[in-house]
């Protein structure tokens, strides 16, 4: 029997692309445990979409998809689910006849108010064993690939470099 100690990996350990794969299982765990109960239980693309119509209102959905880097199929699911749960409304677009505006509903407020608590929870237990430069460091280089990789979804957490 190999212990996990003695596993050969080959280049995983000092593949990066090996290392998000599993920290991205860990916080999807953590964002389930934490959020647990909560319609976005299980997507965190729900809270980025609560916080952008917040801010954003009457945000078209195809534009709020190219914005937060979902396709429109998996936008209109995120949409429908906030829907249903009371926390986001569709109107027609002053932009189009085909364009569906989205709007925050004033429980998707009150809700998002408790869920920005979590989300900094989460921030906290997830990046617990940085300090705070290394918090900053990694920040700006997460944003440097996301630039690179999803131009178009820059507009959410730009740091200015």
């Amino acid at each position: 029997m190999i212990l996990d100690a003695e596993m050969d990996l080959d280049f995983l350990p000092e593949h990066i692309v090996h290392h998000y794969h599993l920290l991205n299982f860990d916080l999807a765990r953590l964002h389930a445990r934490l959020f647990e109960g909560t319609p976005i239980e299980r997507r965190n693309a729900k809270l980025t979409t609560l916080v952008v119509a917040s801010l954003n209102p009457g945000v078209t959905q195809s534009v709020f998809a190219k914005l937060i880097g979902q396709d429109s199929s998996a936008m209109t699911r995120i949409v429908d689910d906030l829907v249903s749960d009371g926390l986001l409304v569709r109107a027609p677009s002053p932009h189009g006849r085909r364009a569906i505006a989205l709007d925050i509903t004033v429980e998707g407020r009150a809700a998002l108010a408790e869920y920005r608590q979590i989300a900094k929870q989460c921030e906290q237990e997830f990046t617990a064993p940085l300090t705070a430069e290394e918090k900053k460091q990694a920040l700006h280089i997460l944003r440097k690939l996301r630039r690179y990789h999803s131009p178009c979804t820059d507009a959410i957490g730009q740091d200015g470099t």
